[in-house]
């Protein structure tokens, strides 16, 4: 237990993080659809890397309620994902799924990318 006065850090870089950064901003989604848009705008936005991690995925979610943002990039997840690769060849796209049922599901799409 910390003594008065003393603060212990929870996360600690090389230990059981990678590294501590700080944040030039900070947004709170409160519901799905502003989660949602809040994705669909960074993938399109991303340089580098996007990370997926969740429990079922499923390339056919409409991220958005329209059929196409306003620029007309389309709103199904799977549609983004792959427009960002061909827009960007640098692009690094992650997905971690954890959910069985997954493996099992015949008619579900989950990457789709690999029949391009």
């Amino acid at each position: 237990m910390p003594v008065q006065g003393q603060t212990t850090q929870l996360l600690k870089p090389g230990h059981n993080c990678w590294a501590l950064a700080r944040a030039e901003r900070l947004a709170f989604l409160i519901d799905g659809e502003a989660y949602f848009r809040a994705f669909h705008q960074a993938v399109r936005k991303a340089r580098h890397s996007v990370f997926i991690l969740g429990w079922d995925i499923d390339t056919r979610l409409r991220l958005l309620r329209e059929p196409f943002a306003e620029d007309g990039v389309p709103n199904r997840l799977g549609e983004v994902l792959h427009l960002a690769l061909k827009q960007n060849r640098k692009l690094h796209i992650h997905i971690l799924v954890w959910d069985w049922a997954m493996l099992y599901a015949g008619e579900r799409q989950w990457m789709p990318l690999y029949s391009i």
